[in-house]
């Protein structure tokens, strides 16, 4: 049985249309929920904007007015896009039965990553190792966890080590929430009279 199962996406792009924007970095950790092991071996590789796909003006002037010097960074590491989906494939089923276990994707939002990549894998024709259904979103997982509740902000209240929009930062801080959020323990209303206590 493979012990890391569940992986954490995020992605730096050109824009938000993932059949007509570009994939420029790709930050992959692959996790156990259950027990908040991670998988030494991480993900992270830069890509060249294919051909037909474009840099979409205004994340463009984002980029360059607020991110300049990790956008440098970026381009500075691109490499061919089928070399770096194809090795993203490989990372991702390393050590993976696939007829007997499956991945589930993480990513916040995951209606943002899985497309993305769902766009890039046809387009190389590299077999996508994520099923949509398969595919957990981390803000909708958060909200339902306190529903009705607002969640607390732990978003905001984690330290961010590194440089926000530096993709393998993003991940590796997105899964410190994450489990922040699952270790966390509140009353839910519908069972607070009982004084039940719901573990996240």
């Amino acid at each position: 049985m493979t012990k890391y199962l569940d992986v954490m996406v995020d992605l730096e792009t050109t824009g938000t249309q993932p059949e007509r924007t570009a994939i420029i970095e790709i930050a992959a950790v692959r996790f156990d929920f259950a027990s908040g092991e991670i998988m030494p071996d991480m993900f992270n590789r830069c890509l060249m904007i294919p051909h037909g796909r474009f840099f979409d003006e205004e994340t463009r002037n984002w980029w360059l007015k607020d991110k300049r010097e990790i956008l440098q960074g970026i381009y500075a590491r691109m490499e061919r896009p089928e070399v770096v989906m194809q090795a993203f494939r490989d990372f991702l089923l390393r050590d993976v039965d696939t007829y007997n276990e499956k991945l589930r994707l993480w990513a916040k939002p995951s209606h943002f990553e899985y497309p993305f990549l769902e766009s890039y894998f046809k387009e190389f024709e590299i077999g996508n190792p994520f099923h949509y259904r398969d595919t957990n979103d981390m803000n909708s997982w958060i909200r339902g966890r306190y529903w009705p509740q607002q969640p607390p902000e732990f978003e905001r209240n984690i330290p961010f080590e590194g440089d926000a929009h530096s993709a393998l930062f993003d991940v590796l801080h997105q899964l410190k929430v994450l489990y922040a959020v699952r270790d966390h323990s509140t009353k839910h209303p519908s069972l607070a009279a009982a004084g039940d206590v719901v573990e996240a």
